[in-house]
């Protein structure tokens, strides 16, 4: 039975059109508000901080941070999916032209010669997270294998049930990730603090 949420036409599905420099506009307006990395309100639900990441460029990626998470719910939002002409036009998006799912940016796992080997090497501790439901999952599982291989300092959580961005509608699946988050953030520090 075809899910009622998904669409042939990634178009639609999106709610963007495409222009003729290969960008796209949305035809859906988001929230654009001025970050708030301090509680103003007593109904404020998170905070945020713009962090730099090319200040010549002016790009940044901004963190958010709940001030209190929210109370388990027992019931579960539907999580919509796209189609596969849909993935196909969100890879479209993501690489250069004329390249496929097997470009580097997409595929570490593709030339993997000793330069490339010596650098993974030096990474430090990694967080690896993904779910059964993602179509990506096993490129997540195999990723994690090579690092391992090379002999990173992994941790991965693969759950069986749930989808990309499922911690979006499910309030469980969304402590879950701040919980691991947390735990993860707090074992750097701690390993920090003991060198």
């Amino acid at each position: 039975m075809r899910n009622p949420n998904s669409s042939s036409d990634p178009n639609r599905f999106f709610r963007i059109t495409q222009n003729a420099d290969g960008s796209v506009t949305r035809l859906t307006s988001l929230p654009s508000l001025p970050a708030t990395p301090r509680l103003t309100t007593d109904s404020q639900l998170t905070l945020s901080k713009d962090i730099p990441l090319n200040a010549t460029n002016k790009t940044f990626m901004r963190l958010f941070r709940p001030v209190s998470m929210p109370q388990t719910s027992t019931r579960k939002l539907s999580m919509p999916q796209t189609s596969t002409t849909g993935t196909r036009f969100v890879w479209s998006l993501s690489l250069p032209e004329g390249c496929d799912r097997e470009h580097k940016y997409c595929n570490p796992l593709r030339d993997l010669g000793k330069s490339h080997s010596e650098k993974i090497r030096l990474l430090l501790k990694c967080l690896i997270r993904g779910y059964g439901g993602d179509p990506l999952v096993d490129r997540q599982k195999d990723f994690a294998t090579m690092l391992e291989a090379r002999g990173v300092h992994l941790i991965t959580k693969f759950d069986d049930e749930g989808c990309h961005g499922v911690e979006m509608v499910d309030r469980r699946k969304a402590k879950v990730l701040y919980d691991d988050i947390k735990s993860f953030i707090w074992s750097l520090v701690k390993n920090k603090s003991s060198l």
